[in-house]
């Protein structure tokens, strides 16, 4: 009867490099999910700003309204969510 051994090479992943794997990458996945975005990135507009904005999309949508009725549903969606 003959035996049969395994000795693993060094090329092989073992199961504890593989746990260490997955928890780095968790560690990296909750870090891009709760960093905090660059200041220049996180530019907000002012009030002012956005109650300008908001009222030139409503603004073309009334003039949208007769020719594209659905463009003009669009941007009053548009800018009630904003």
């Amino acid at each position: 009867m003959t035996a049969i051994t395994y000795t693993p090479s060094r090329n092989s992943v073992s199961l504890n490099d593989y746990a260490n794997n997955v928890a780095h990458a968790i560690q990296l996945l909750w870090g891009a999910l709760l960093a905090k975005k660059p200041a220049q990135v996180e530019r907000s507009l002012s009030r002012r700003q956005k109650l300008r904005a908001v009222l030139e999309i409503n603004s073309m949508a009334r003039d949208l309204e007769d020719s594209m009725p659905s463009l003009s549903a669009e941007l009053r969606y548009i800018a009630n969510h904003r």
